[in-house]
């Protein structure tokens, strides 16, 4: 563990991973009541959170891929964490628009972007904590959420 905490580019990967998980974990239990209040139905709030998903699932097999090419972790992390604090931003401006297209592709974004940390930050963990075991580095990053 104190191989962990004295890793200053692991501390950094446990705060980014740790944001974007808990935003993921509340953006997937209130759309509905998030949505709500600017007329949209609980379908259509059902459609945004796949969206969210499939965006997330395409992000990460295409930063994943990314990854494997450039092996570019931390600039990836750091970008995609950005972006994704951005997708909190076009949210907020596309909720009272009342255009679902425009919504839809703003939760796409939101789900390719933060959903794409988490599945990276699994490998970059073991990658920055060597030659601490695998479950210890990423067991430390679920306690952090």
């Amino acid at each position: 563990m104190k191989e962990l905490l004295s890793n200053s580019n692991y501390l950094l990967l446990v705060f980014s991973w740790s944001m974007i998980m808990t935003m993921q974990s509340v953006w997937a239990t209130v759309f509905d009541a998030i949505c709500k209040p600017y007329g949209y139905s609980s379908v259509e709030s059902g459609c945004l959170a796949i969206g969210y998903y499939i965006g997330g699932i395409v992000g990460s097999y295409l930063f994943s891929a990314i990854i494997d090419k450039y092996k570019c972790f931390n600039r990836v992390i750091k970008t995609l964490t950005f972006l994704s604090l951005t997708f909190v931003l076009s949210l907020f401006k596309a909720l009272p628009s009342k255009n679902f297209s425009l919504l839809l592709a703003c939760v796409c974004y939101g789900g390719f972007t933060s959903c794409s940390v988490i599945q990276i930050s699994y490998t970059y963990a073991v990658e920055l904590t060597y030659p601490v075991k695998e479950p210890v580095s990423n067991g430390a990053l679920f306690l952090s959420s």
